[in-house]
């Protein structure tokens, strides 16, 4: 009898350790510097058309951006809240920034992306290593956190913030690349 009951405690713990499985994880997270696009057509014309778009760049004005590639294992989720804090070298303040994406389909290659304007990069970005954590929310709740930053533990909690931001792709001139690599963003 004492052996089934073990049997049943430990069947139900590892059902409940199956349920509690990690339902978002991170990838990778990346930093890049790009250039501002410019939209041209075939005959360089500076317009934006969706026949025959070419991109290319403007020589100067870099753009921040930090770019989260994710998995999800459940089947769906109705809201997953992805935040970003970036903190560059020599500052004080983290730079925030929030994303929503609603009816997320369970599978890899999921990617998000936030962007710092390139006035703001321009002002506040020094030489050194640049900060960053990513953390998951699945209703409010903390999914999954990363972060190249390890201590002190859960540092961007209590770092005071920017009064702006950063800019989710949408808000960017970024928004019309790789469009069905992106989950749908609500607000």
């Amino acid at each position: 009898m004492n052996h089934r009951i073990l049997i049943l405690t430990l069947s139900a713990v590892f059902c409940c350790a199956a349920a509690m499985s990690q339902e978002v994880r991170f990838i990778r997270i990346e930093t890049t510097e790009p250039f501002t696009p410019v939209y041209q057509s075939e005959d360089g014309l500076e317009t934006v058309q969706a026949k025959g778009l070419n991109t290319s760049s403007t020589g100067s004005k870099k753009w921040f951006r930090v770019a989260a590639e994710y998995a999800t294992d459940a089947g769906w989720i109705d809201r997953l809240t992805l935040e970003y804090y970036i903190l560059f070298p020599g500052e004080t303040n983290a730079f925030k920034g929030t994303v929503h994406y609603a009816d997320v389909p369970a599978g890899r290659g999921h990617l998000s992306e936030m962007y710092l304007h390139f006035n703001s990069y321009a002002r506040h970005c020094k030489r050194g290593v640049i900060q960053y954590a990513v953390v998951a929310l699945i209703d409010g709740r903390p999914a999954a956190v990363e972060t190249n930053r390890r201590l002190p533990e859960g540092w961007w909690k209590t770092i005071s913030t920017h009064p702006y931001g950063l800019l989710d792709r949408s808000d960017t001139p970024f928004a019309v690349f790789n469009a069905e690599r992106f989950d749908a963003p609500c607000r």
